[in-house]
């Protein structure tokens, strides 16, 4: 799936559905972004994102007219996404990263809203 992965690097994967309402992701301060079904972008994540770093993510399914509350990076692509993203070595290690990760990324179903 990847054409250019190391074999040195923590890769994450997550498919996000939205077609029983909107998600929250809360983040990591990682590289990522988020495409759709098709892998075509749809926005940036994480340290490619406006604010560089980590933050939370409201992932709205096409043709959402529900209230919009404040506080997230709105996004509005198809029903179905990827969110890859990876994160990097410190020192050689792959530990601080998969730490980061496990830290940061909150649990999609428990985050759903709507």
């Amino acid at each position: 799936m990847e054409l250019t992965a190391n074999d040195n690097t923590v890769y994450s994967f997550i498919w996000i559905d939205t077609k029983n309402g909107p998600l929250v992701v809360e983040y990591p301060p990682c590289l990522g972004a988020i495409d759709d079904f098709w892998y075509r972008w749809v926005a940036d994540v994480g340290i490619t994102a406006p604010t560089r770093e980590g933050g939370k993510y409201l992932i709205l399914p096409p043709g959402y007219k529900g209230d919009i509350p404040e506080g997230y990076f709105v996004v509005r692509p198809t029903l179905w996404q990827l969110m890859p993203f990876r994160s990097f070595l410190v020192d050689g290690s792959p530990k601080p990263g998969s730490s980061r990760v496990k830290k940061h990324l909150k649990d999609l179903s428990a985050c759903r809203c709507g």
